[in-house]
């Protein structure tokens, strides 16, 4: 055995410049706090007793805002976070609900005119309609609706 002074070792870190993590209830939790940025990641962990051992996960579209769970996971630290793109906030869905009251409870009309499909997105569930027309959604994509659910609406374009 030897040791060498020049060596030095970079351990992954815990944050990075978009991505924070907590640590709940046994499980880790992983933000993207950069509010303009879409970012890709790979995150390692120690499994609790349920899924022992050393893991990684990737997270290969990761929206401003959103929260990542890794389910019964600890020493949880960031490999990779790689900006992926600009995010753009604006909501191009309009909401059309109030002229089909008692109709319908939650129509949007898409007037996204750039290149690429915009979605309309709550949580993890996303639906694109017709650009031009106004269209019958599920409650969950108009704001109230998706506020029920805990989350808030928020559009992406693929």
């Amino acid at each position: 055995y030897y040791a060498d002074p020049t060596f030095t070792i970079n351990p992954p870190q815990q944050t990075s410049e978009c991505l924070q993590i907590s640590l709940m209830q046994g499980n880790c939790i992983v933000n993207n706090v950069c509010k303009d940025q879409v970012r890709s990641a790979k995150i390692s962990y120690i499994g609790d007793s349920s899924t022992c051992g050393s893991w990684s996960t990737s997270v290969s579209h990761f929206l401003p805002g959103e929260d990542y769970v890794i389910k019964s996971a600890y020493q949880c630290r960031i490999l990779e976070d790689v900006f992926k793109e600009k995010f753009d906030a604006f909501l191009y869905y309009t909401d059309y609900t109030a002229q089909f009251k008692g109709t319908y409870t939650c129509v949007l009309k898409n007037t996204f005119q750039g290149s690429g499909t915009r979605y309309r997105c709550c949580g993890t569930s996303c639906a694109t309609g017709a650009v031009g027309q106004a269209v019958a959604f599920s409650d969950k994509f108009c704001e109230a609706g998706c506020r029920a659910e805990g989350y808030a609406v928020y559009e992406q374009t693929m």
